[in-house]
């Protein structure tokens, strides 16, 4: 099942959510979306969520700081996180931290 939304993509199959990010640079109205419905999301379902970064440019630290503790909670209930084509702003912090164990790429 495929639902778009004004900011997202999402498809949805058995073992996984899968969520498509249509910005490419983060503003105050999708920072706030982003939170409250990844939130929706945790709260939920109880399967891994895949992020599609390709048309996201830019990830800014506060959200980059929200998908590392989404991502850990989500370990801690035995689910992942994967972010596919991360901008080289998400893999540079991820790499300088050494983080990668919350958050697949």
């Amino acid at each position: 099942m495929e639902k778009k939304f004004k900011h997202f993509l999402i498809k949805e199959s058995e073992h996984m959510i899968q969520i498509q990010f249509l910005f490419s640079v983060v503003t105050p109205e999708i920072e706030q979306e982003i939170n409250g419905f990844l939130t929706t999301l945790y709260f939920g379902v109880r399967t891994n969520i895949s992020l599609d970064l390709k048309e996201v440019r830019y990830l800014d630290l506060k959200t980059t700081s929200y998908l590392m503790g989404l991502g850990r909670e989500l370990s801690l209930s035995k689910r992942k996180l994967i972010i596919t084509n991360p901008p080289l702003s998400l893999t540079r912090f991820l790499k300088t931290l050494e983080i990668n164990k919350f958050v697949s790429l």
